[in-house]
């Protein structure tokens, strides 16, 4: 699923229910029609579990109250309330929590979620894996805007990293390193410059990009030459 360029992967399962025969027995009919998922299908320790629900009632109207959501733990309790989510709209669920070593969970195992109302029935349900794992195939792009430069124009640099499914890298930071390589042309007789011109690191967005803008070098070169000069 894509929107506005971004870009997540779940596992979605269809379930199919049997129709109500019609009769004055509701035991053939669902309490609830409704879907829960995450924006990832594995975390890691310490990271923010985000997740979206809709729900609708039996009778297929917009649930409008405020709902729980529960989550299956290493605990002494099976089920652990994480906290109360709020309709952003009607039948319209969305929320957050980070895993944190509190809720006693471990590593490389399934947990299962669950949204309940007020009487505790579950409304929605999913799962997630657990595990410290490292994803191979992540993706660096760079591309810098102009490659030939004049003082005291701005040259910028966009970067975008994505991993193996596509999705952003966020909470991610980027070292960035500009080396001298071949001194074409000196306006003094003695100049000297260090290898390294540039060194600095860049936090990610939520999208997975940030960009840098280069005036920092030429103010090296500047500082250079007057020292020099």
């Amino acid at each position: 699923m894509e929107l506005d360029k971004f870009r997540a992967v779940f596992n979605l399962t269809k379930h199919f229910v049997s129709l109500w025969n019609g009769g004055s027995s509701y035991s053939g009919k669902p309490d609830f029609y409704s879907y829960l998922i995450t924006d990832k299908n594995k975390y890691k320790p310490g990271e923010t579990v985000r997740f979206k629900s809709y729900a609708l009632s039996r009778y297929k109207r917009a649930l409008r109250q405020e709902l729980s959501l529960w989550l299956r733990t290493g605990g002494q309790h099976p089920f652990k309330k994480i906290r109360s989510v709020n309709p952003y709209h009607p039948r319209g669920f969305a929320g957050k929590f980070q895993l944190v070593d509190s809720l006693e969970l471990k590593l490389g195992q399934k947990y299962s979620m669950q949204l309940r109302d007020a009487r505790e029935r579950v409304v929605a349900t999913t799962e997630f894996v657990y595990e410290d794992y490292e994803l191979s195939g992540n993706k660096l792009q760079l591309n810098l805007e102009s490659h030939t430069h004049y003082f005291p124009n701005k040259s910028r640099l966009n970067i975008c990293a994505t991993e193996v499914n596509g999705l952003p890298l966020r909470e991610t930071v980027v070292d960035v390193t500009v080396r001298r390589q071949e001194v074409l042309k000196s306006y003094s007789e003695l100049l000297e410059l260090p290898d390294t011109l540039m060194a600095m690191q860049v936090e990610l967005d939520a999208l997975g990009k940030a960009t840098v803008d280069f005036l920092q070098i030429y103010l090296v070169l500047l500082t250079a030459y007057i020292m020099w000069k």
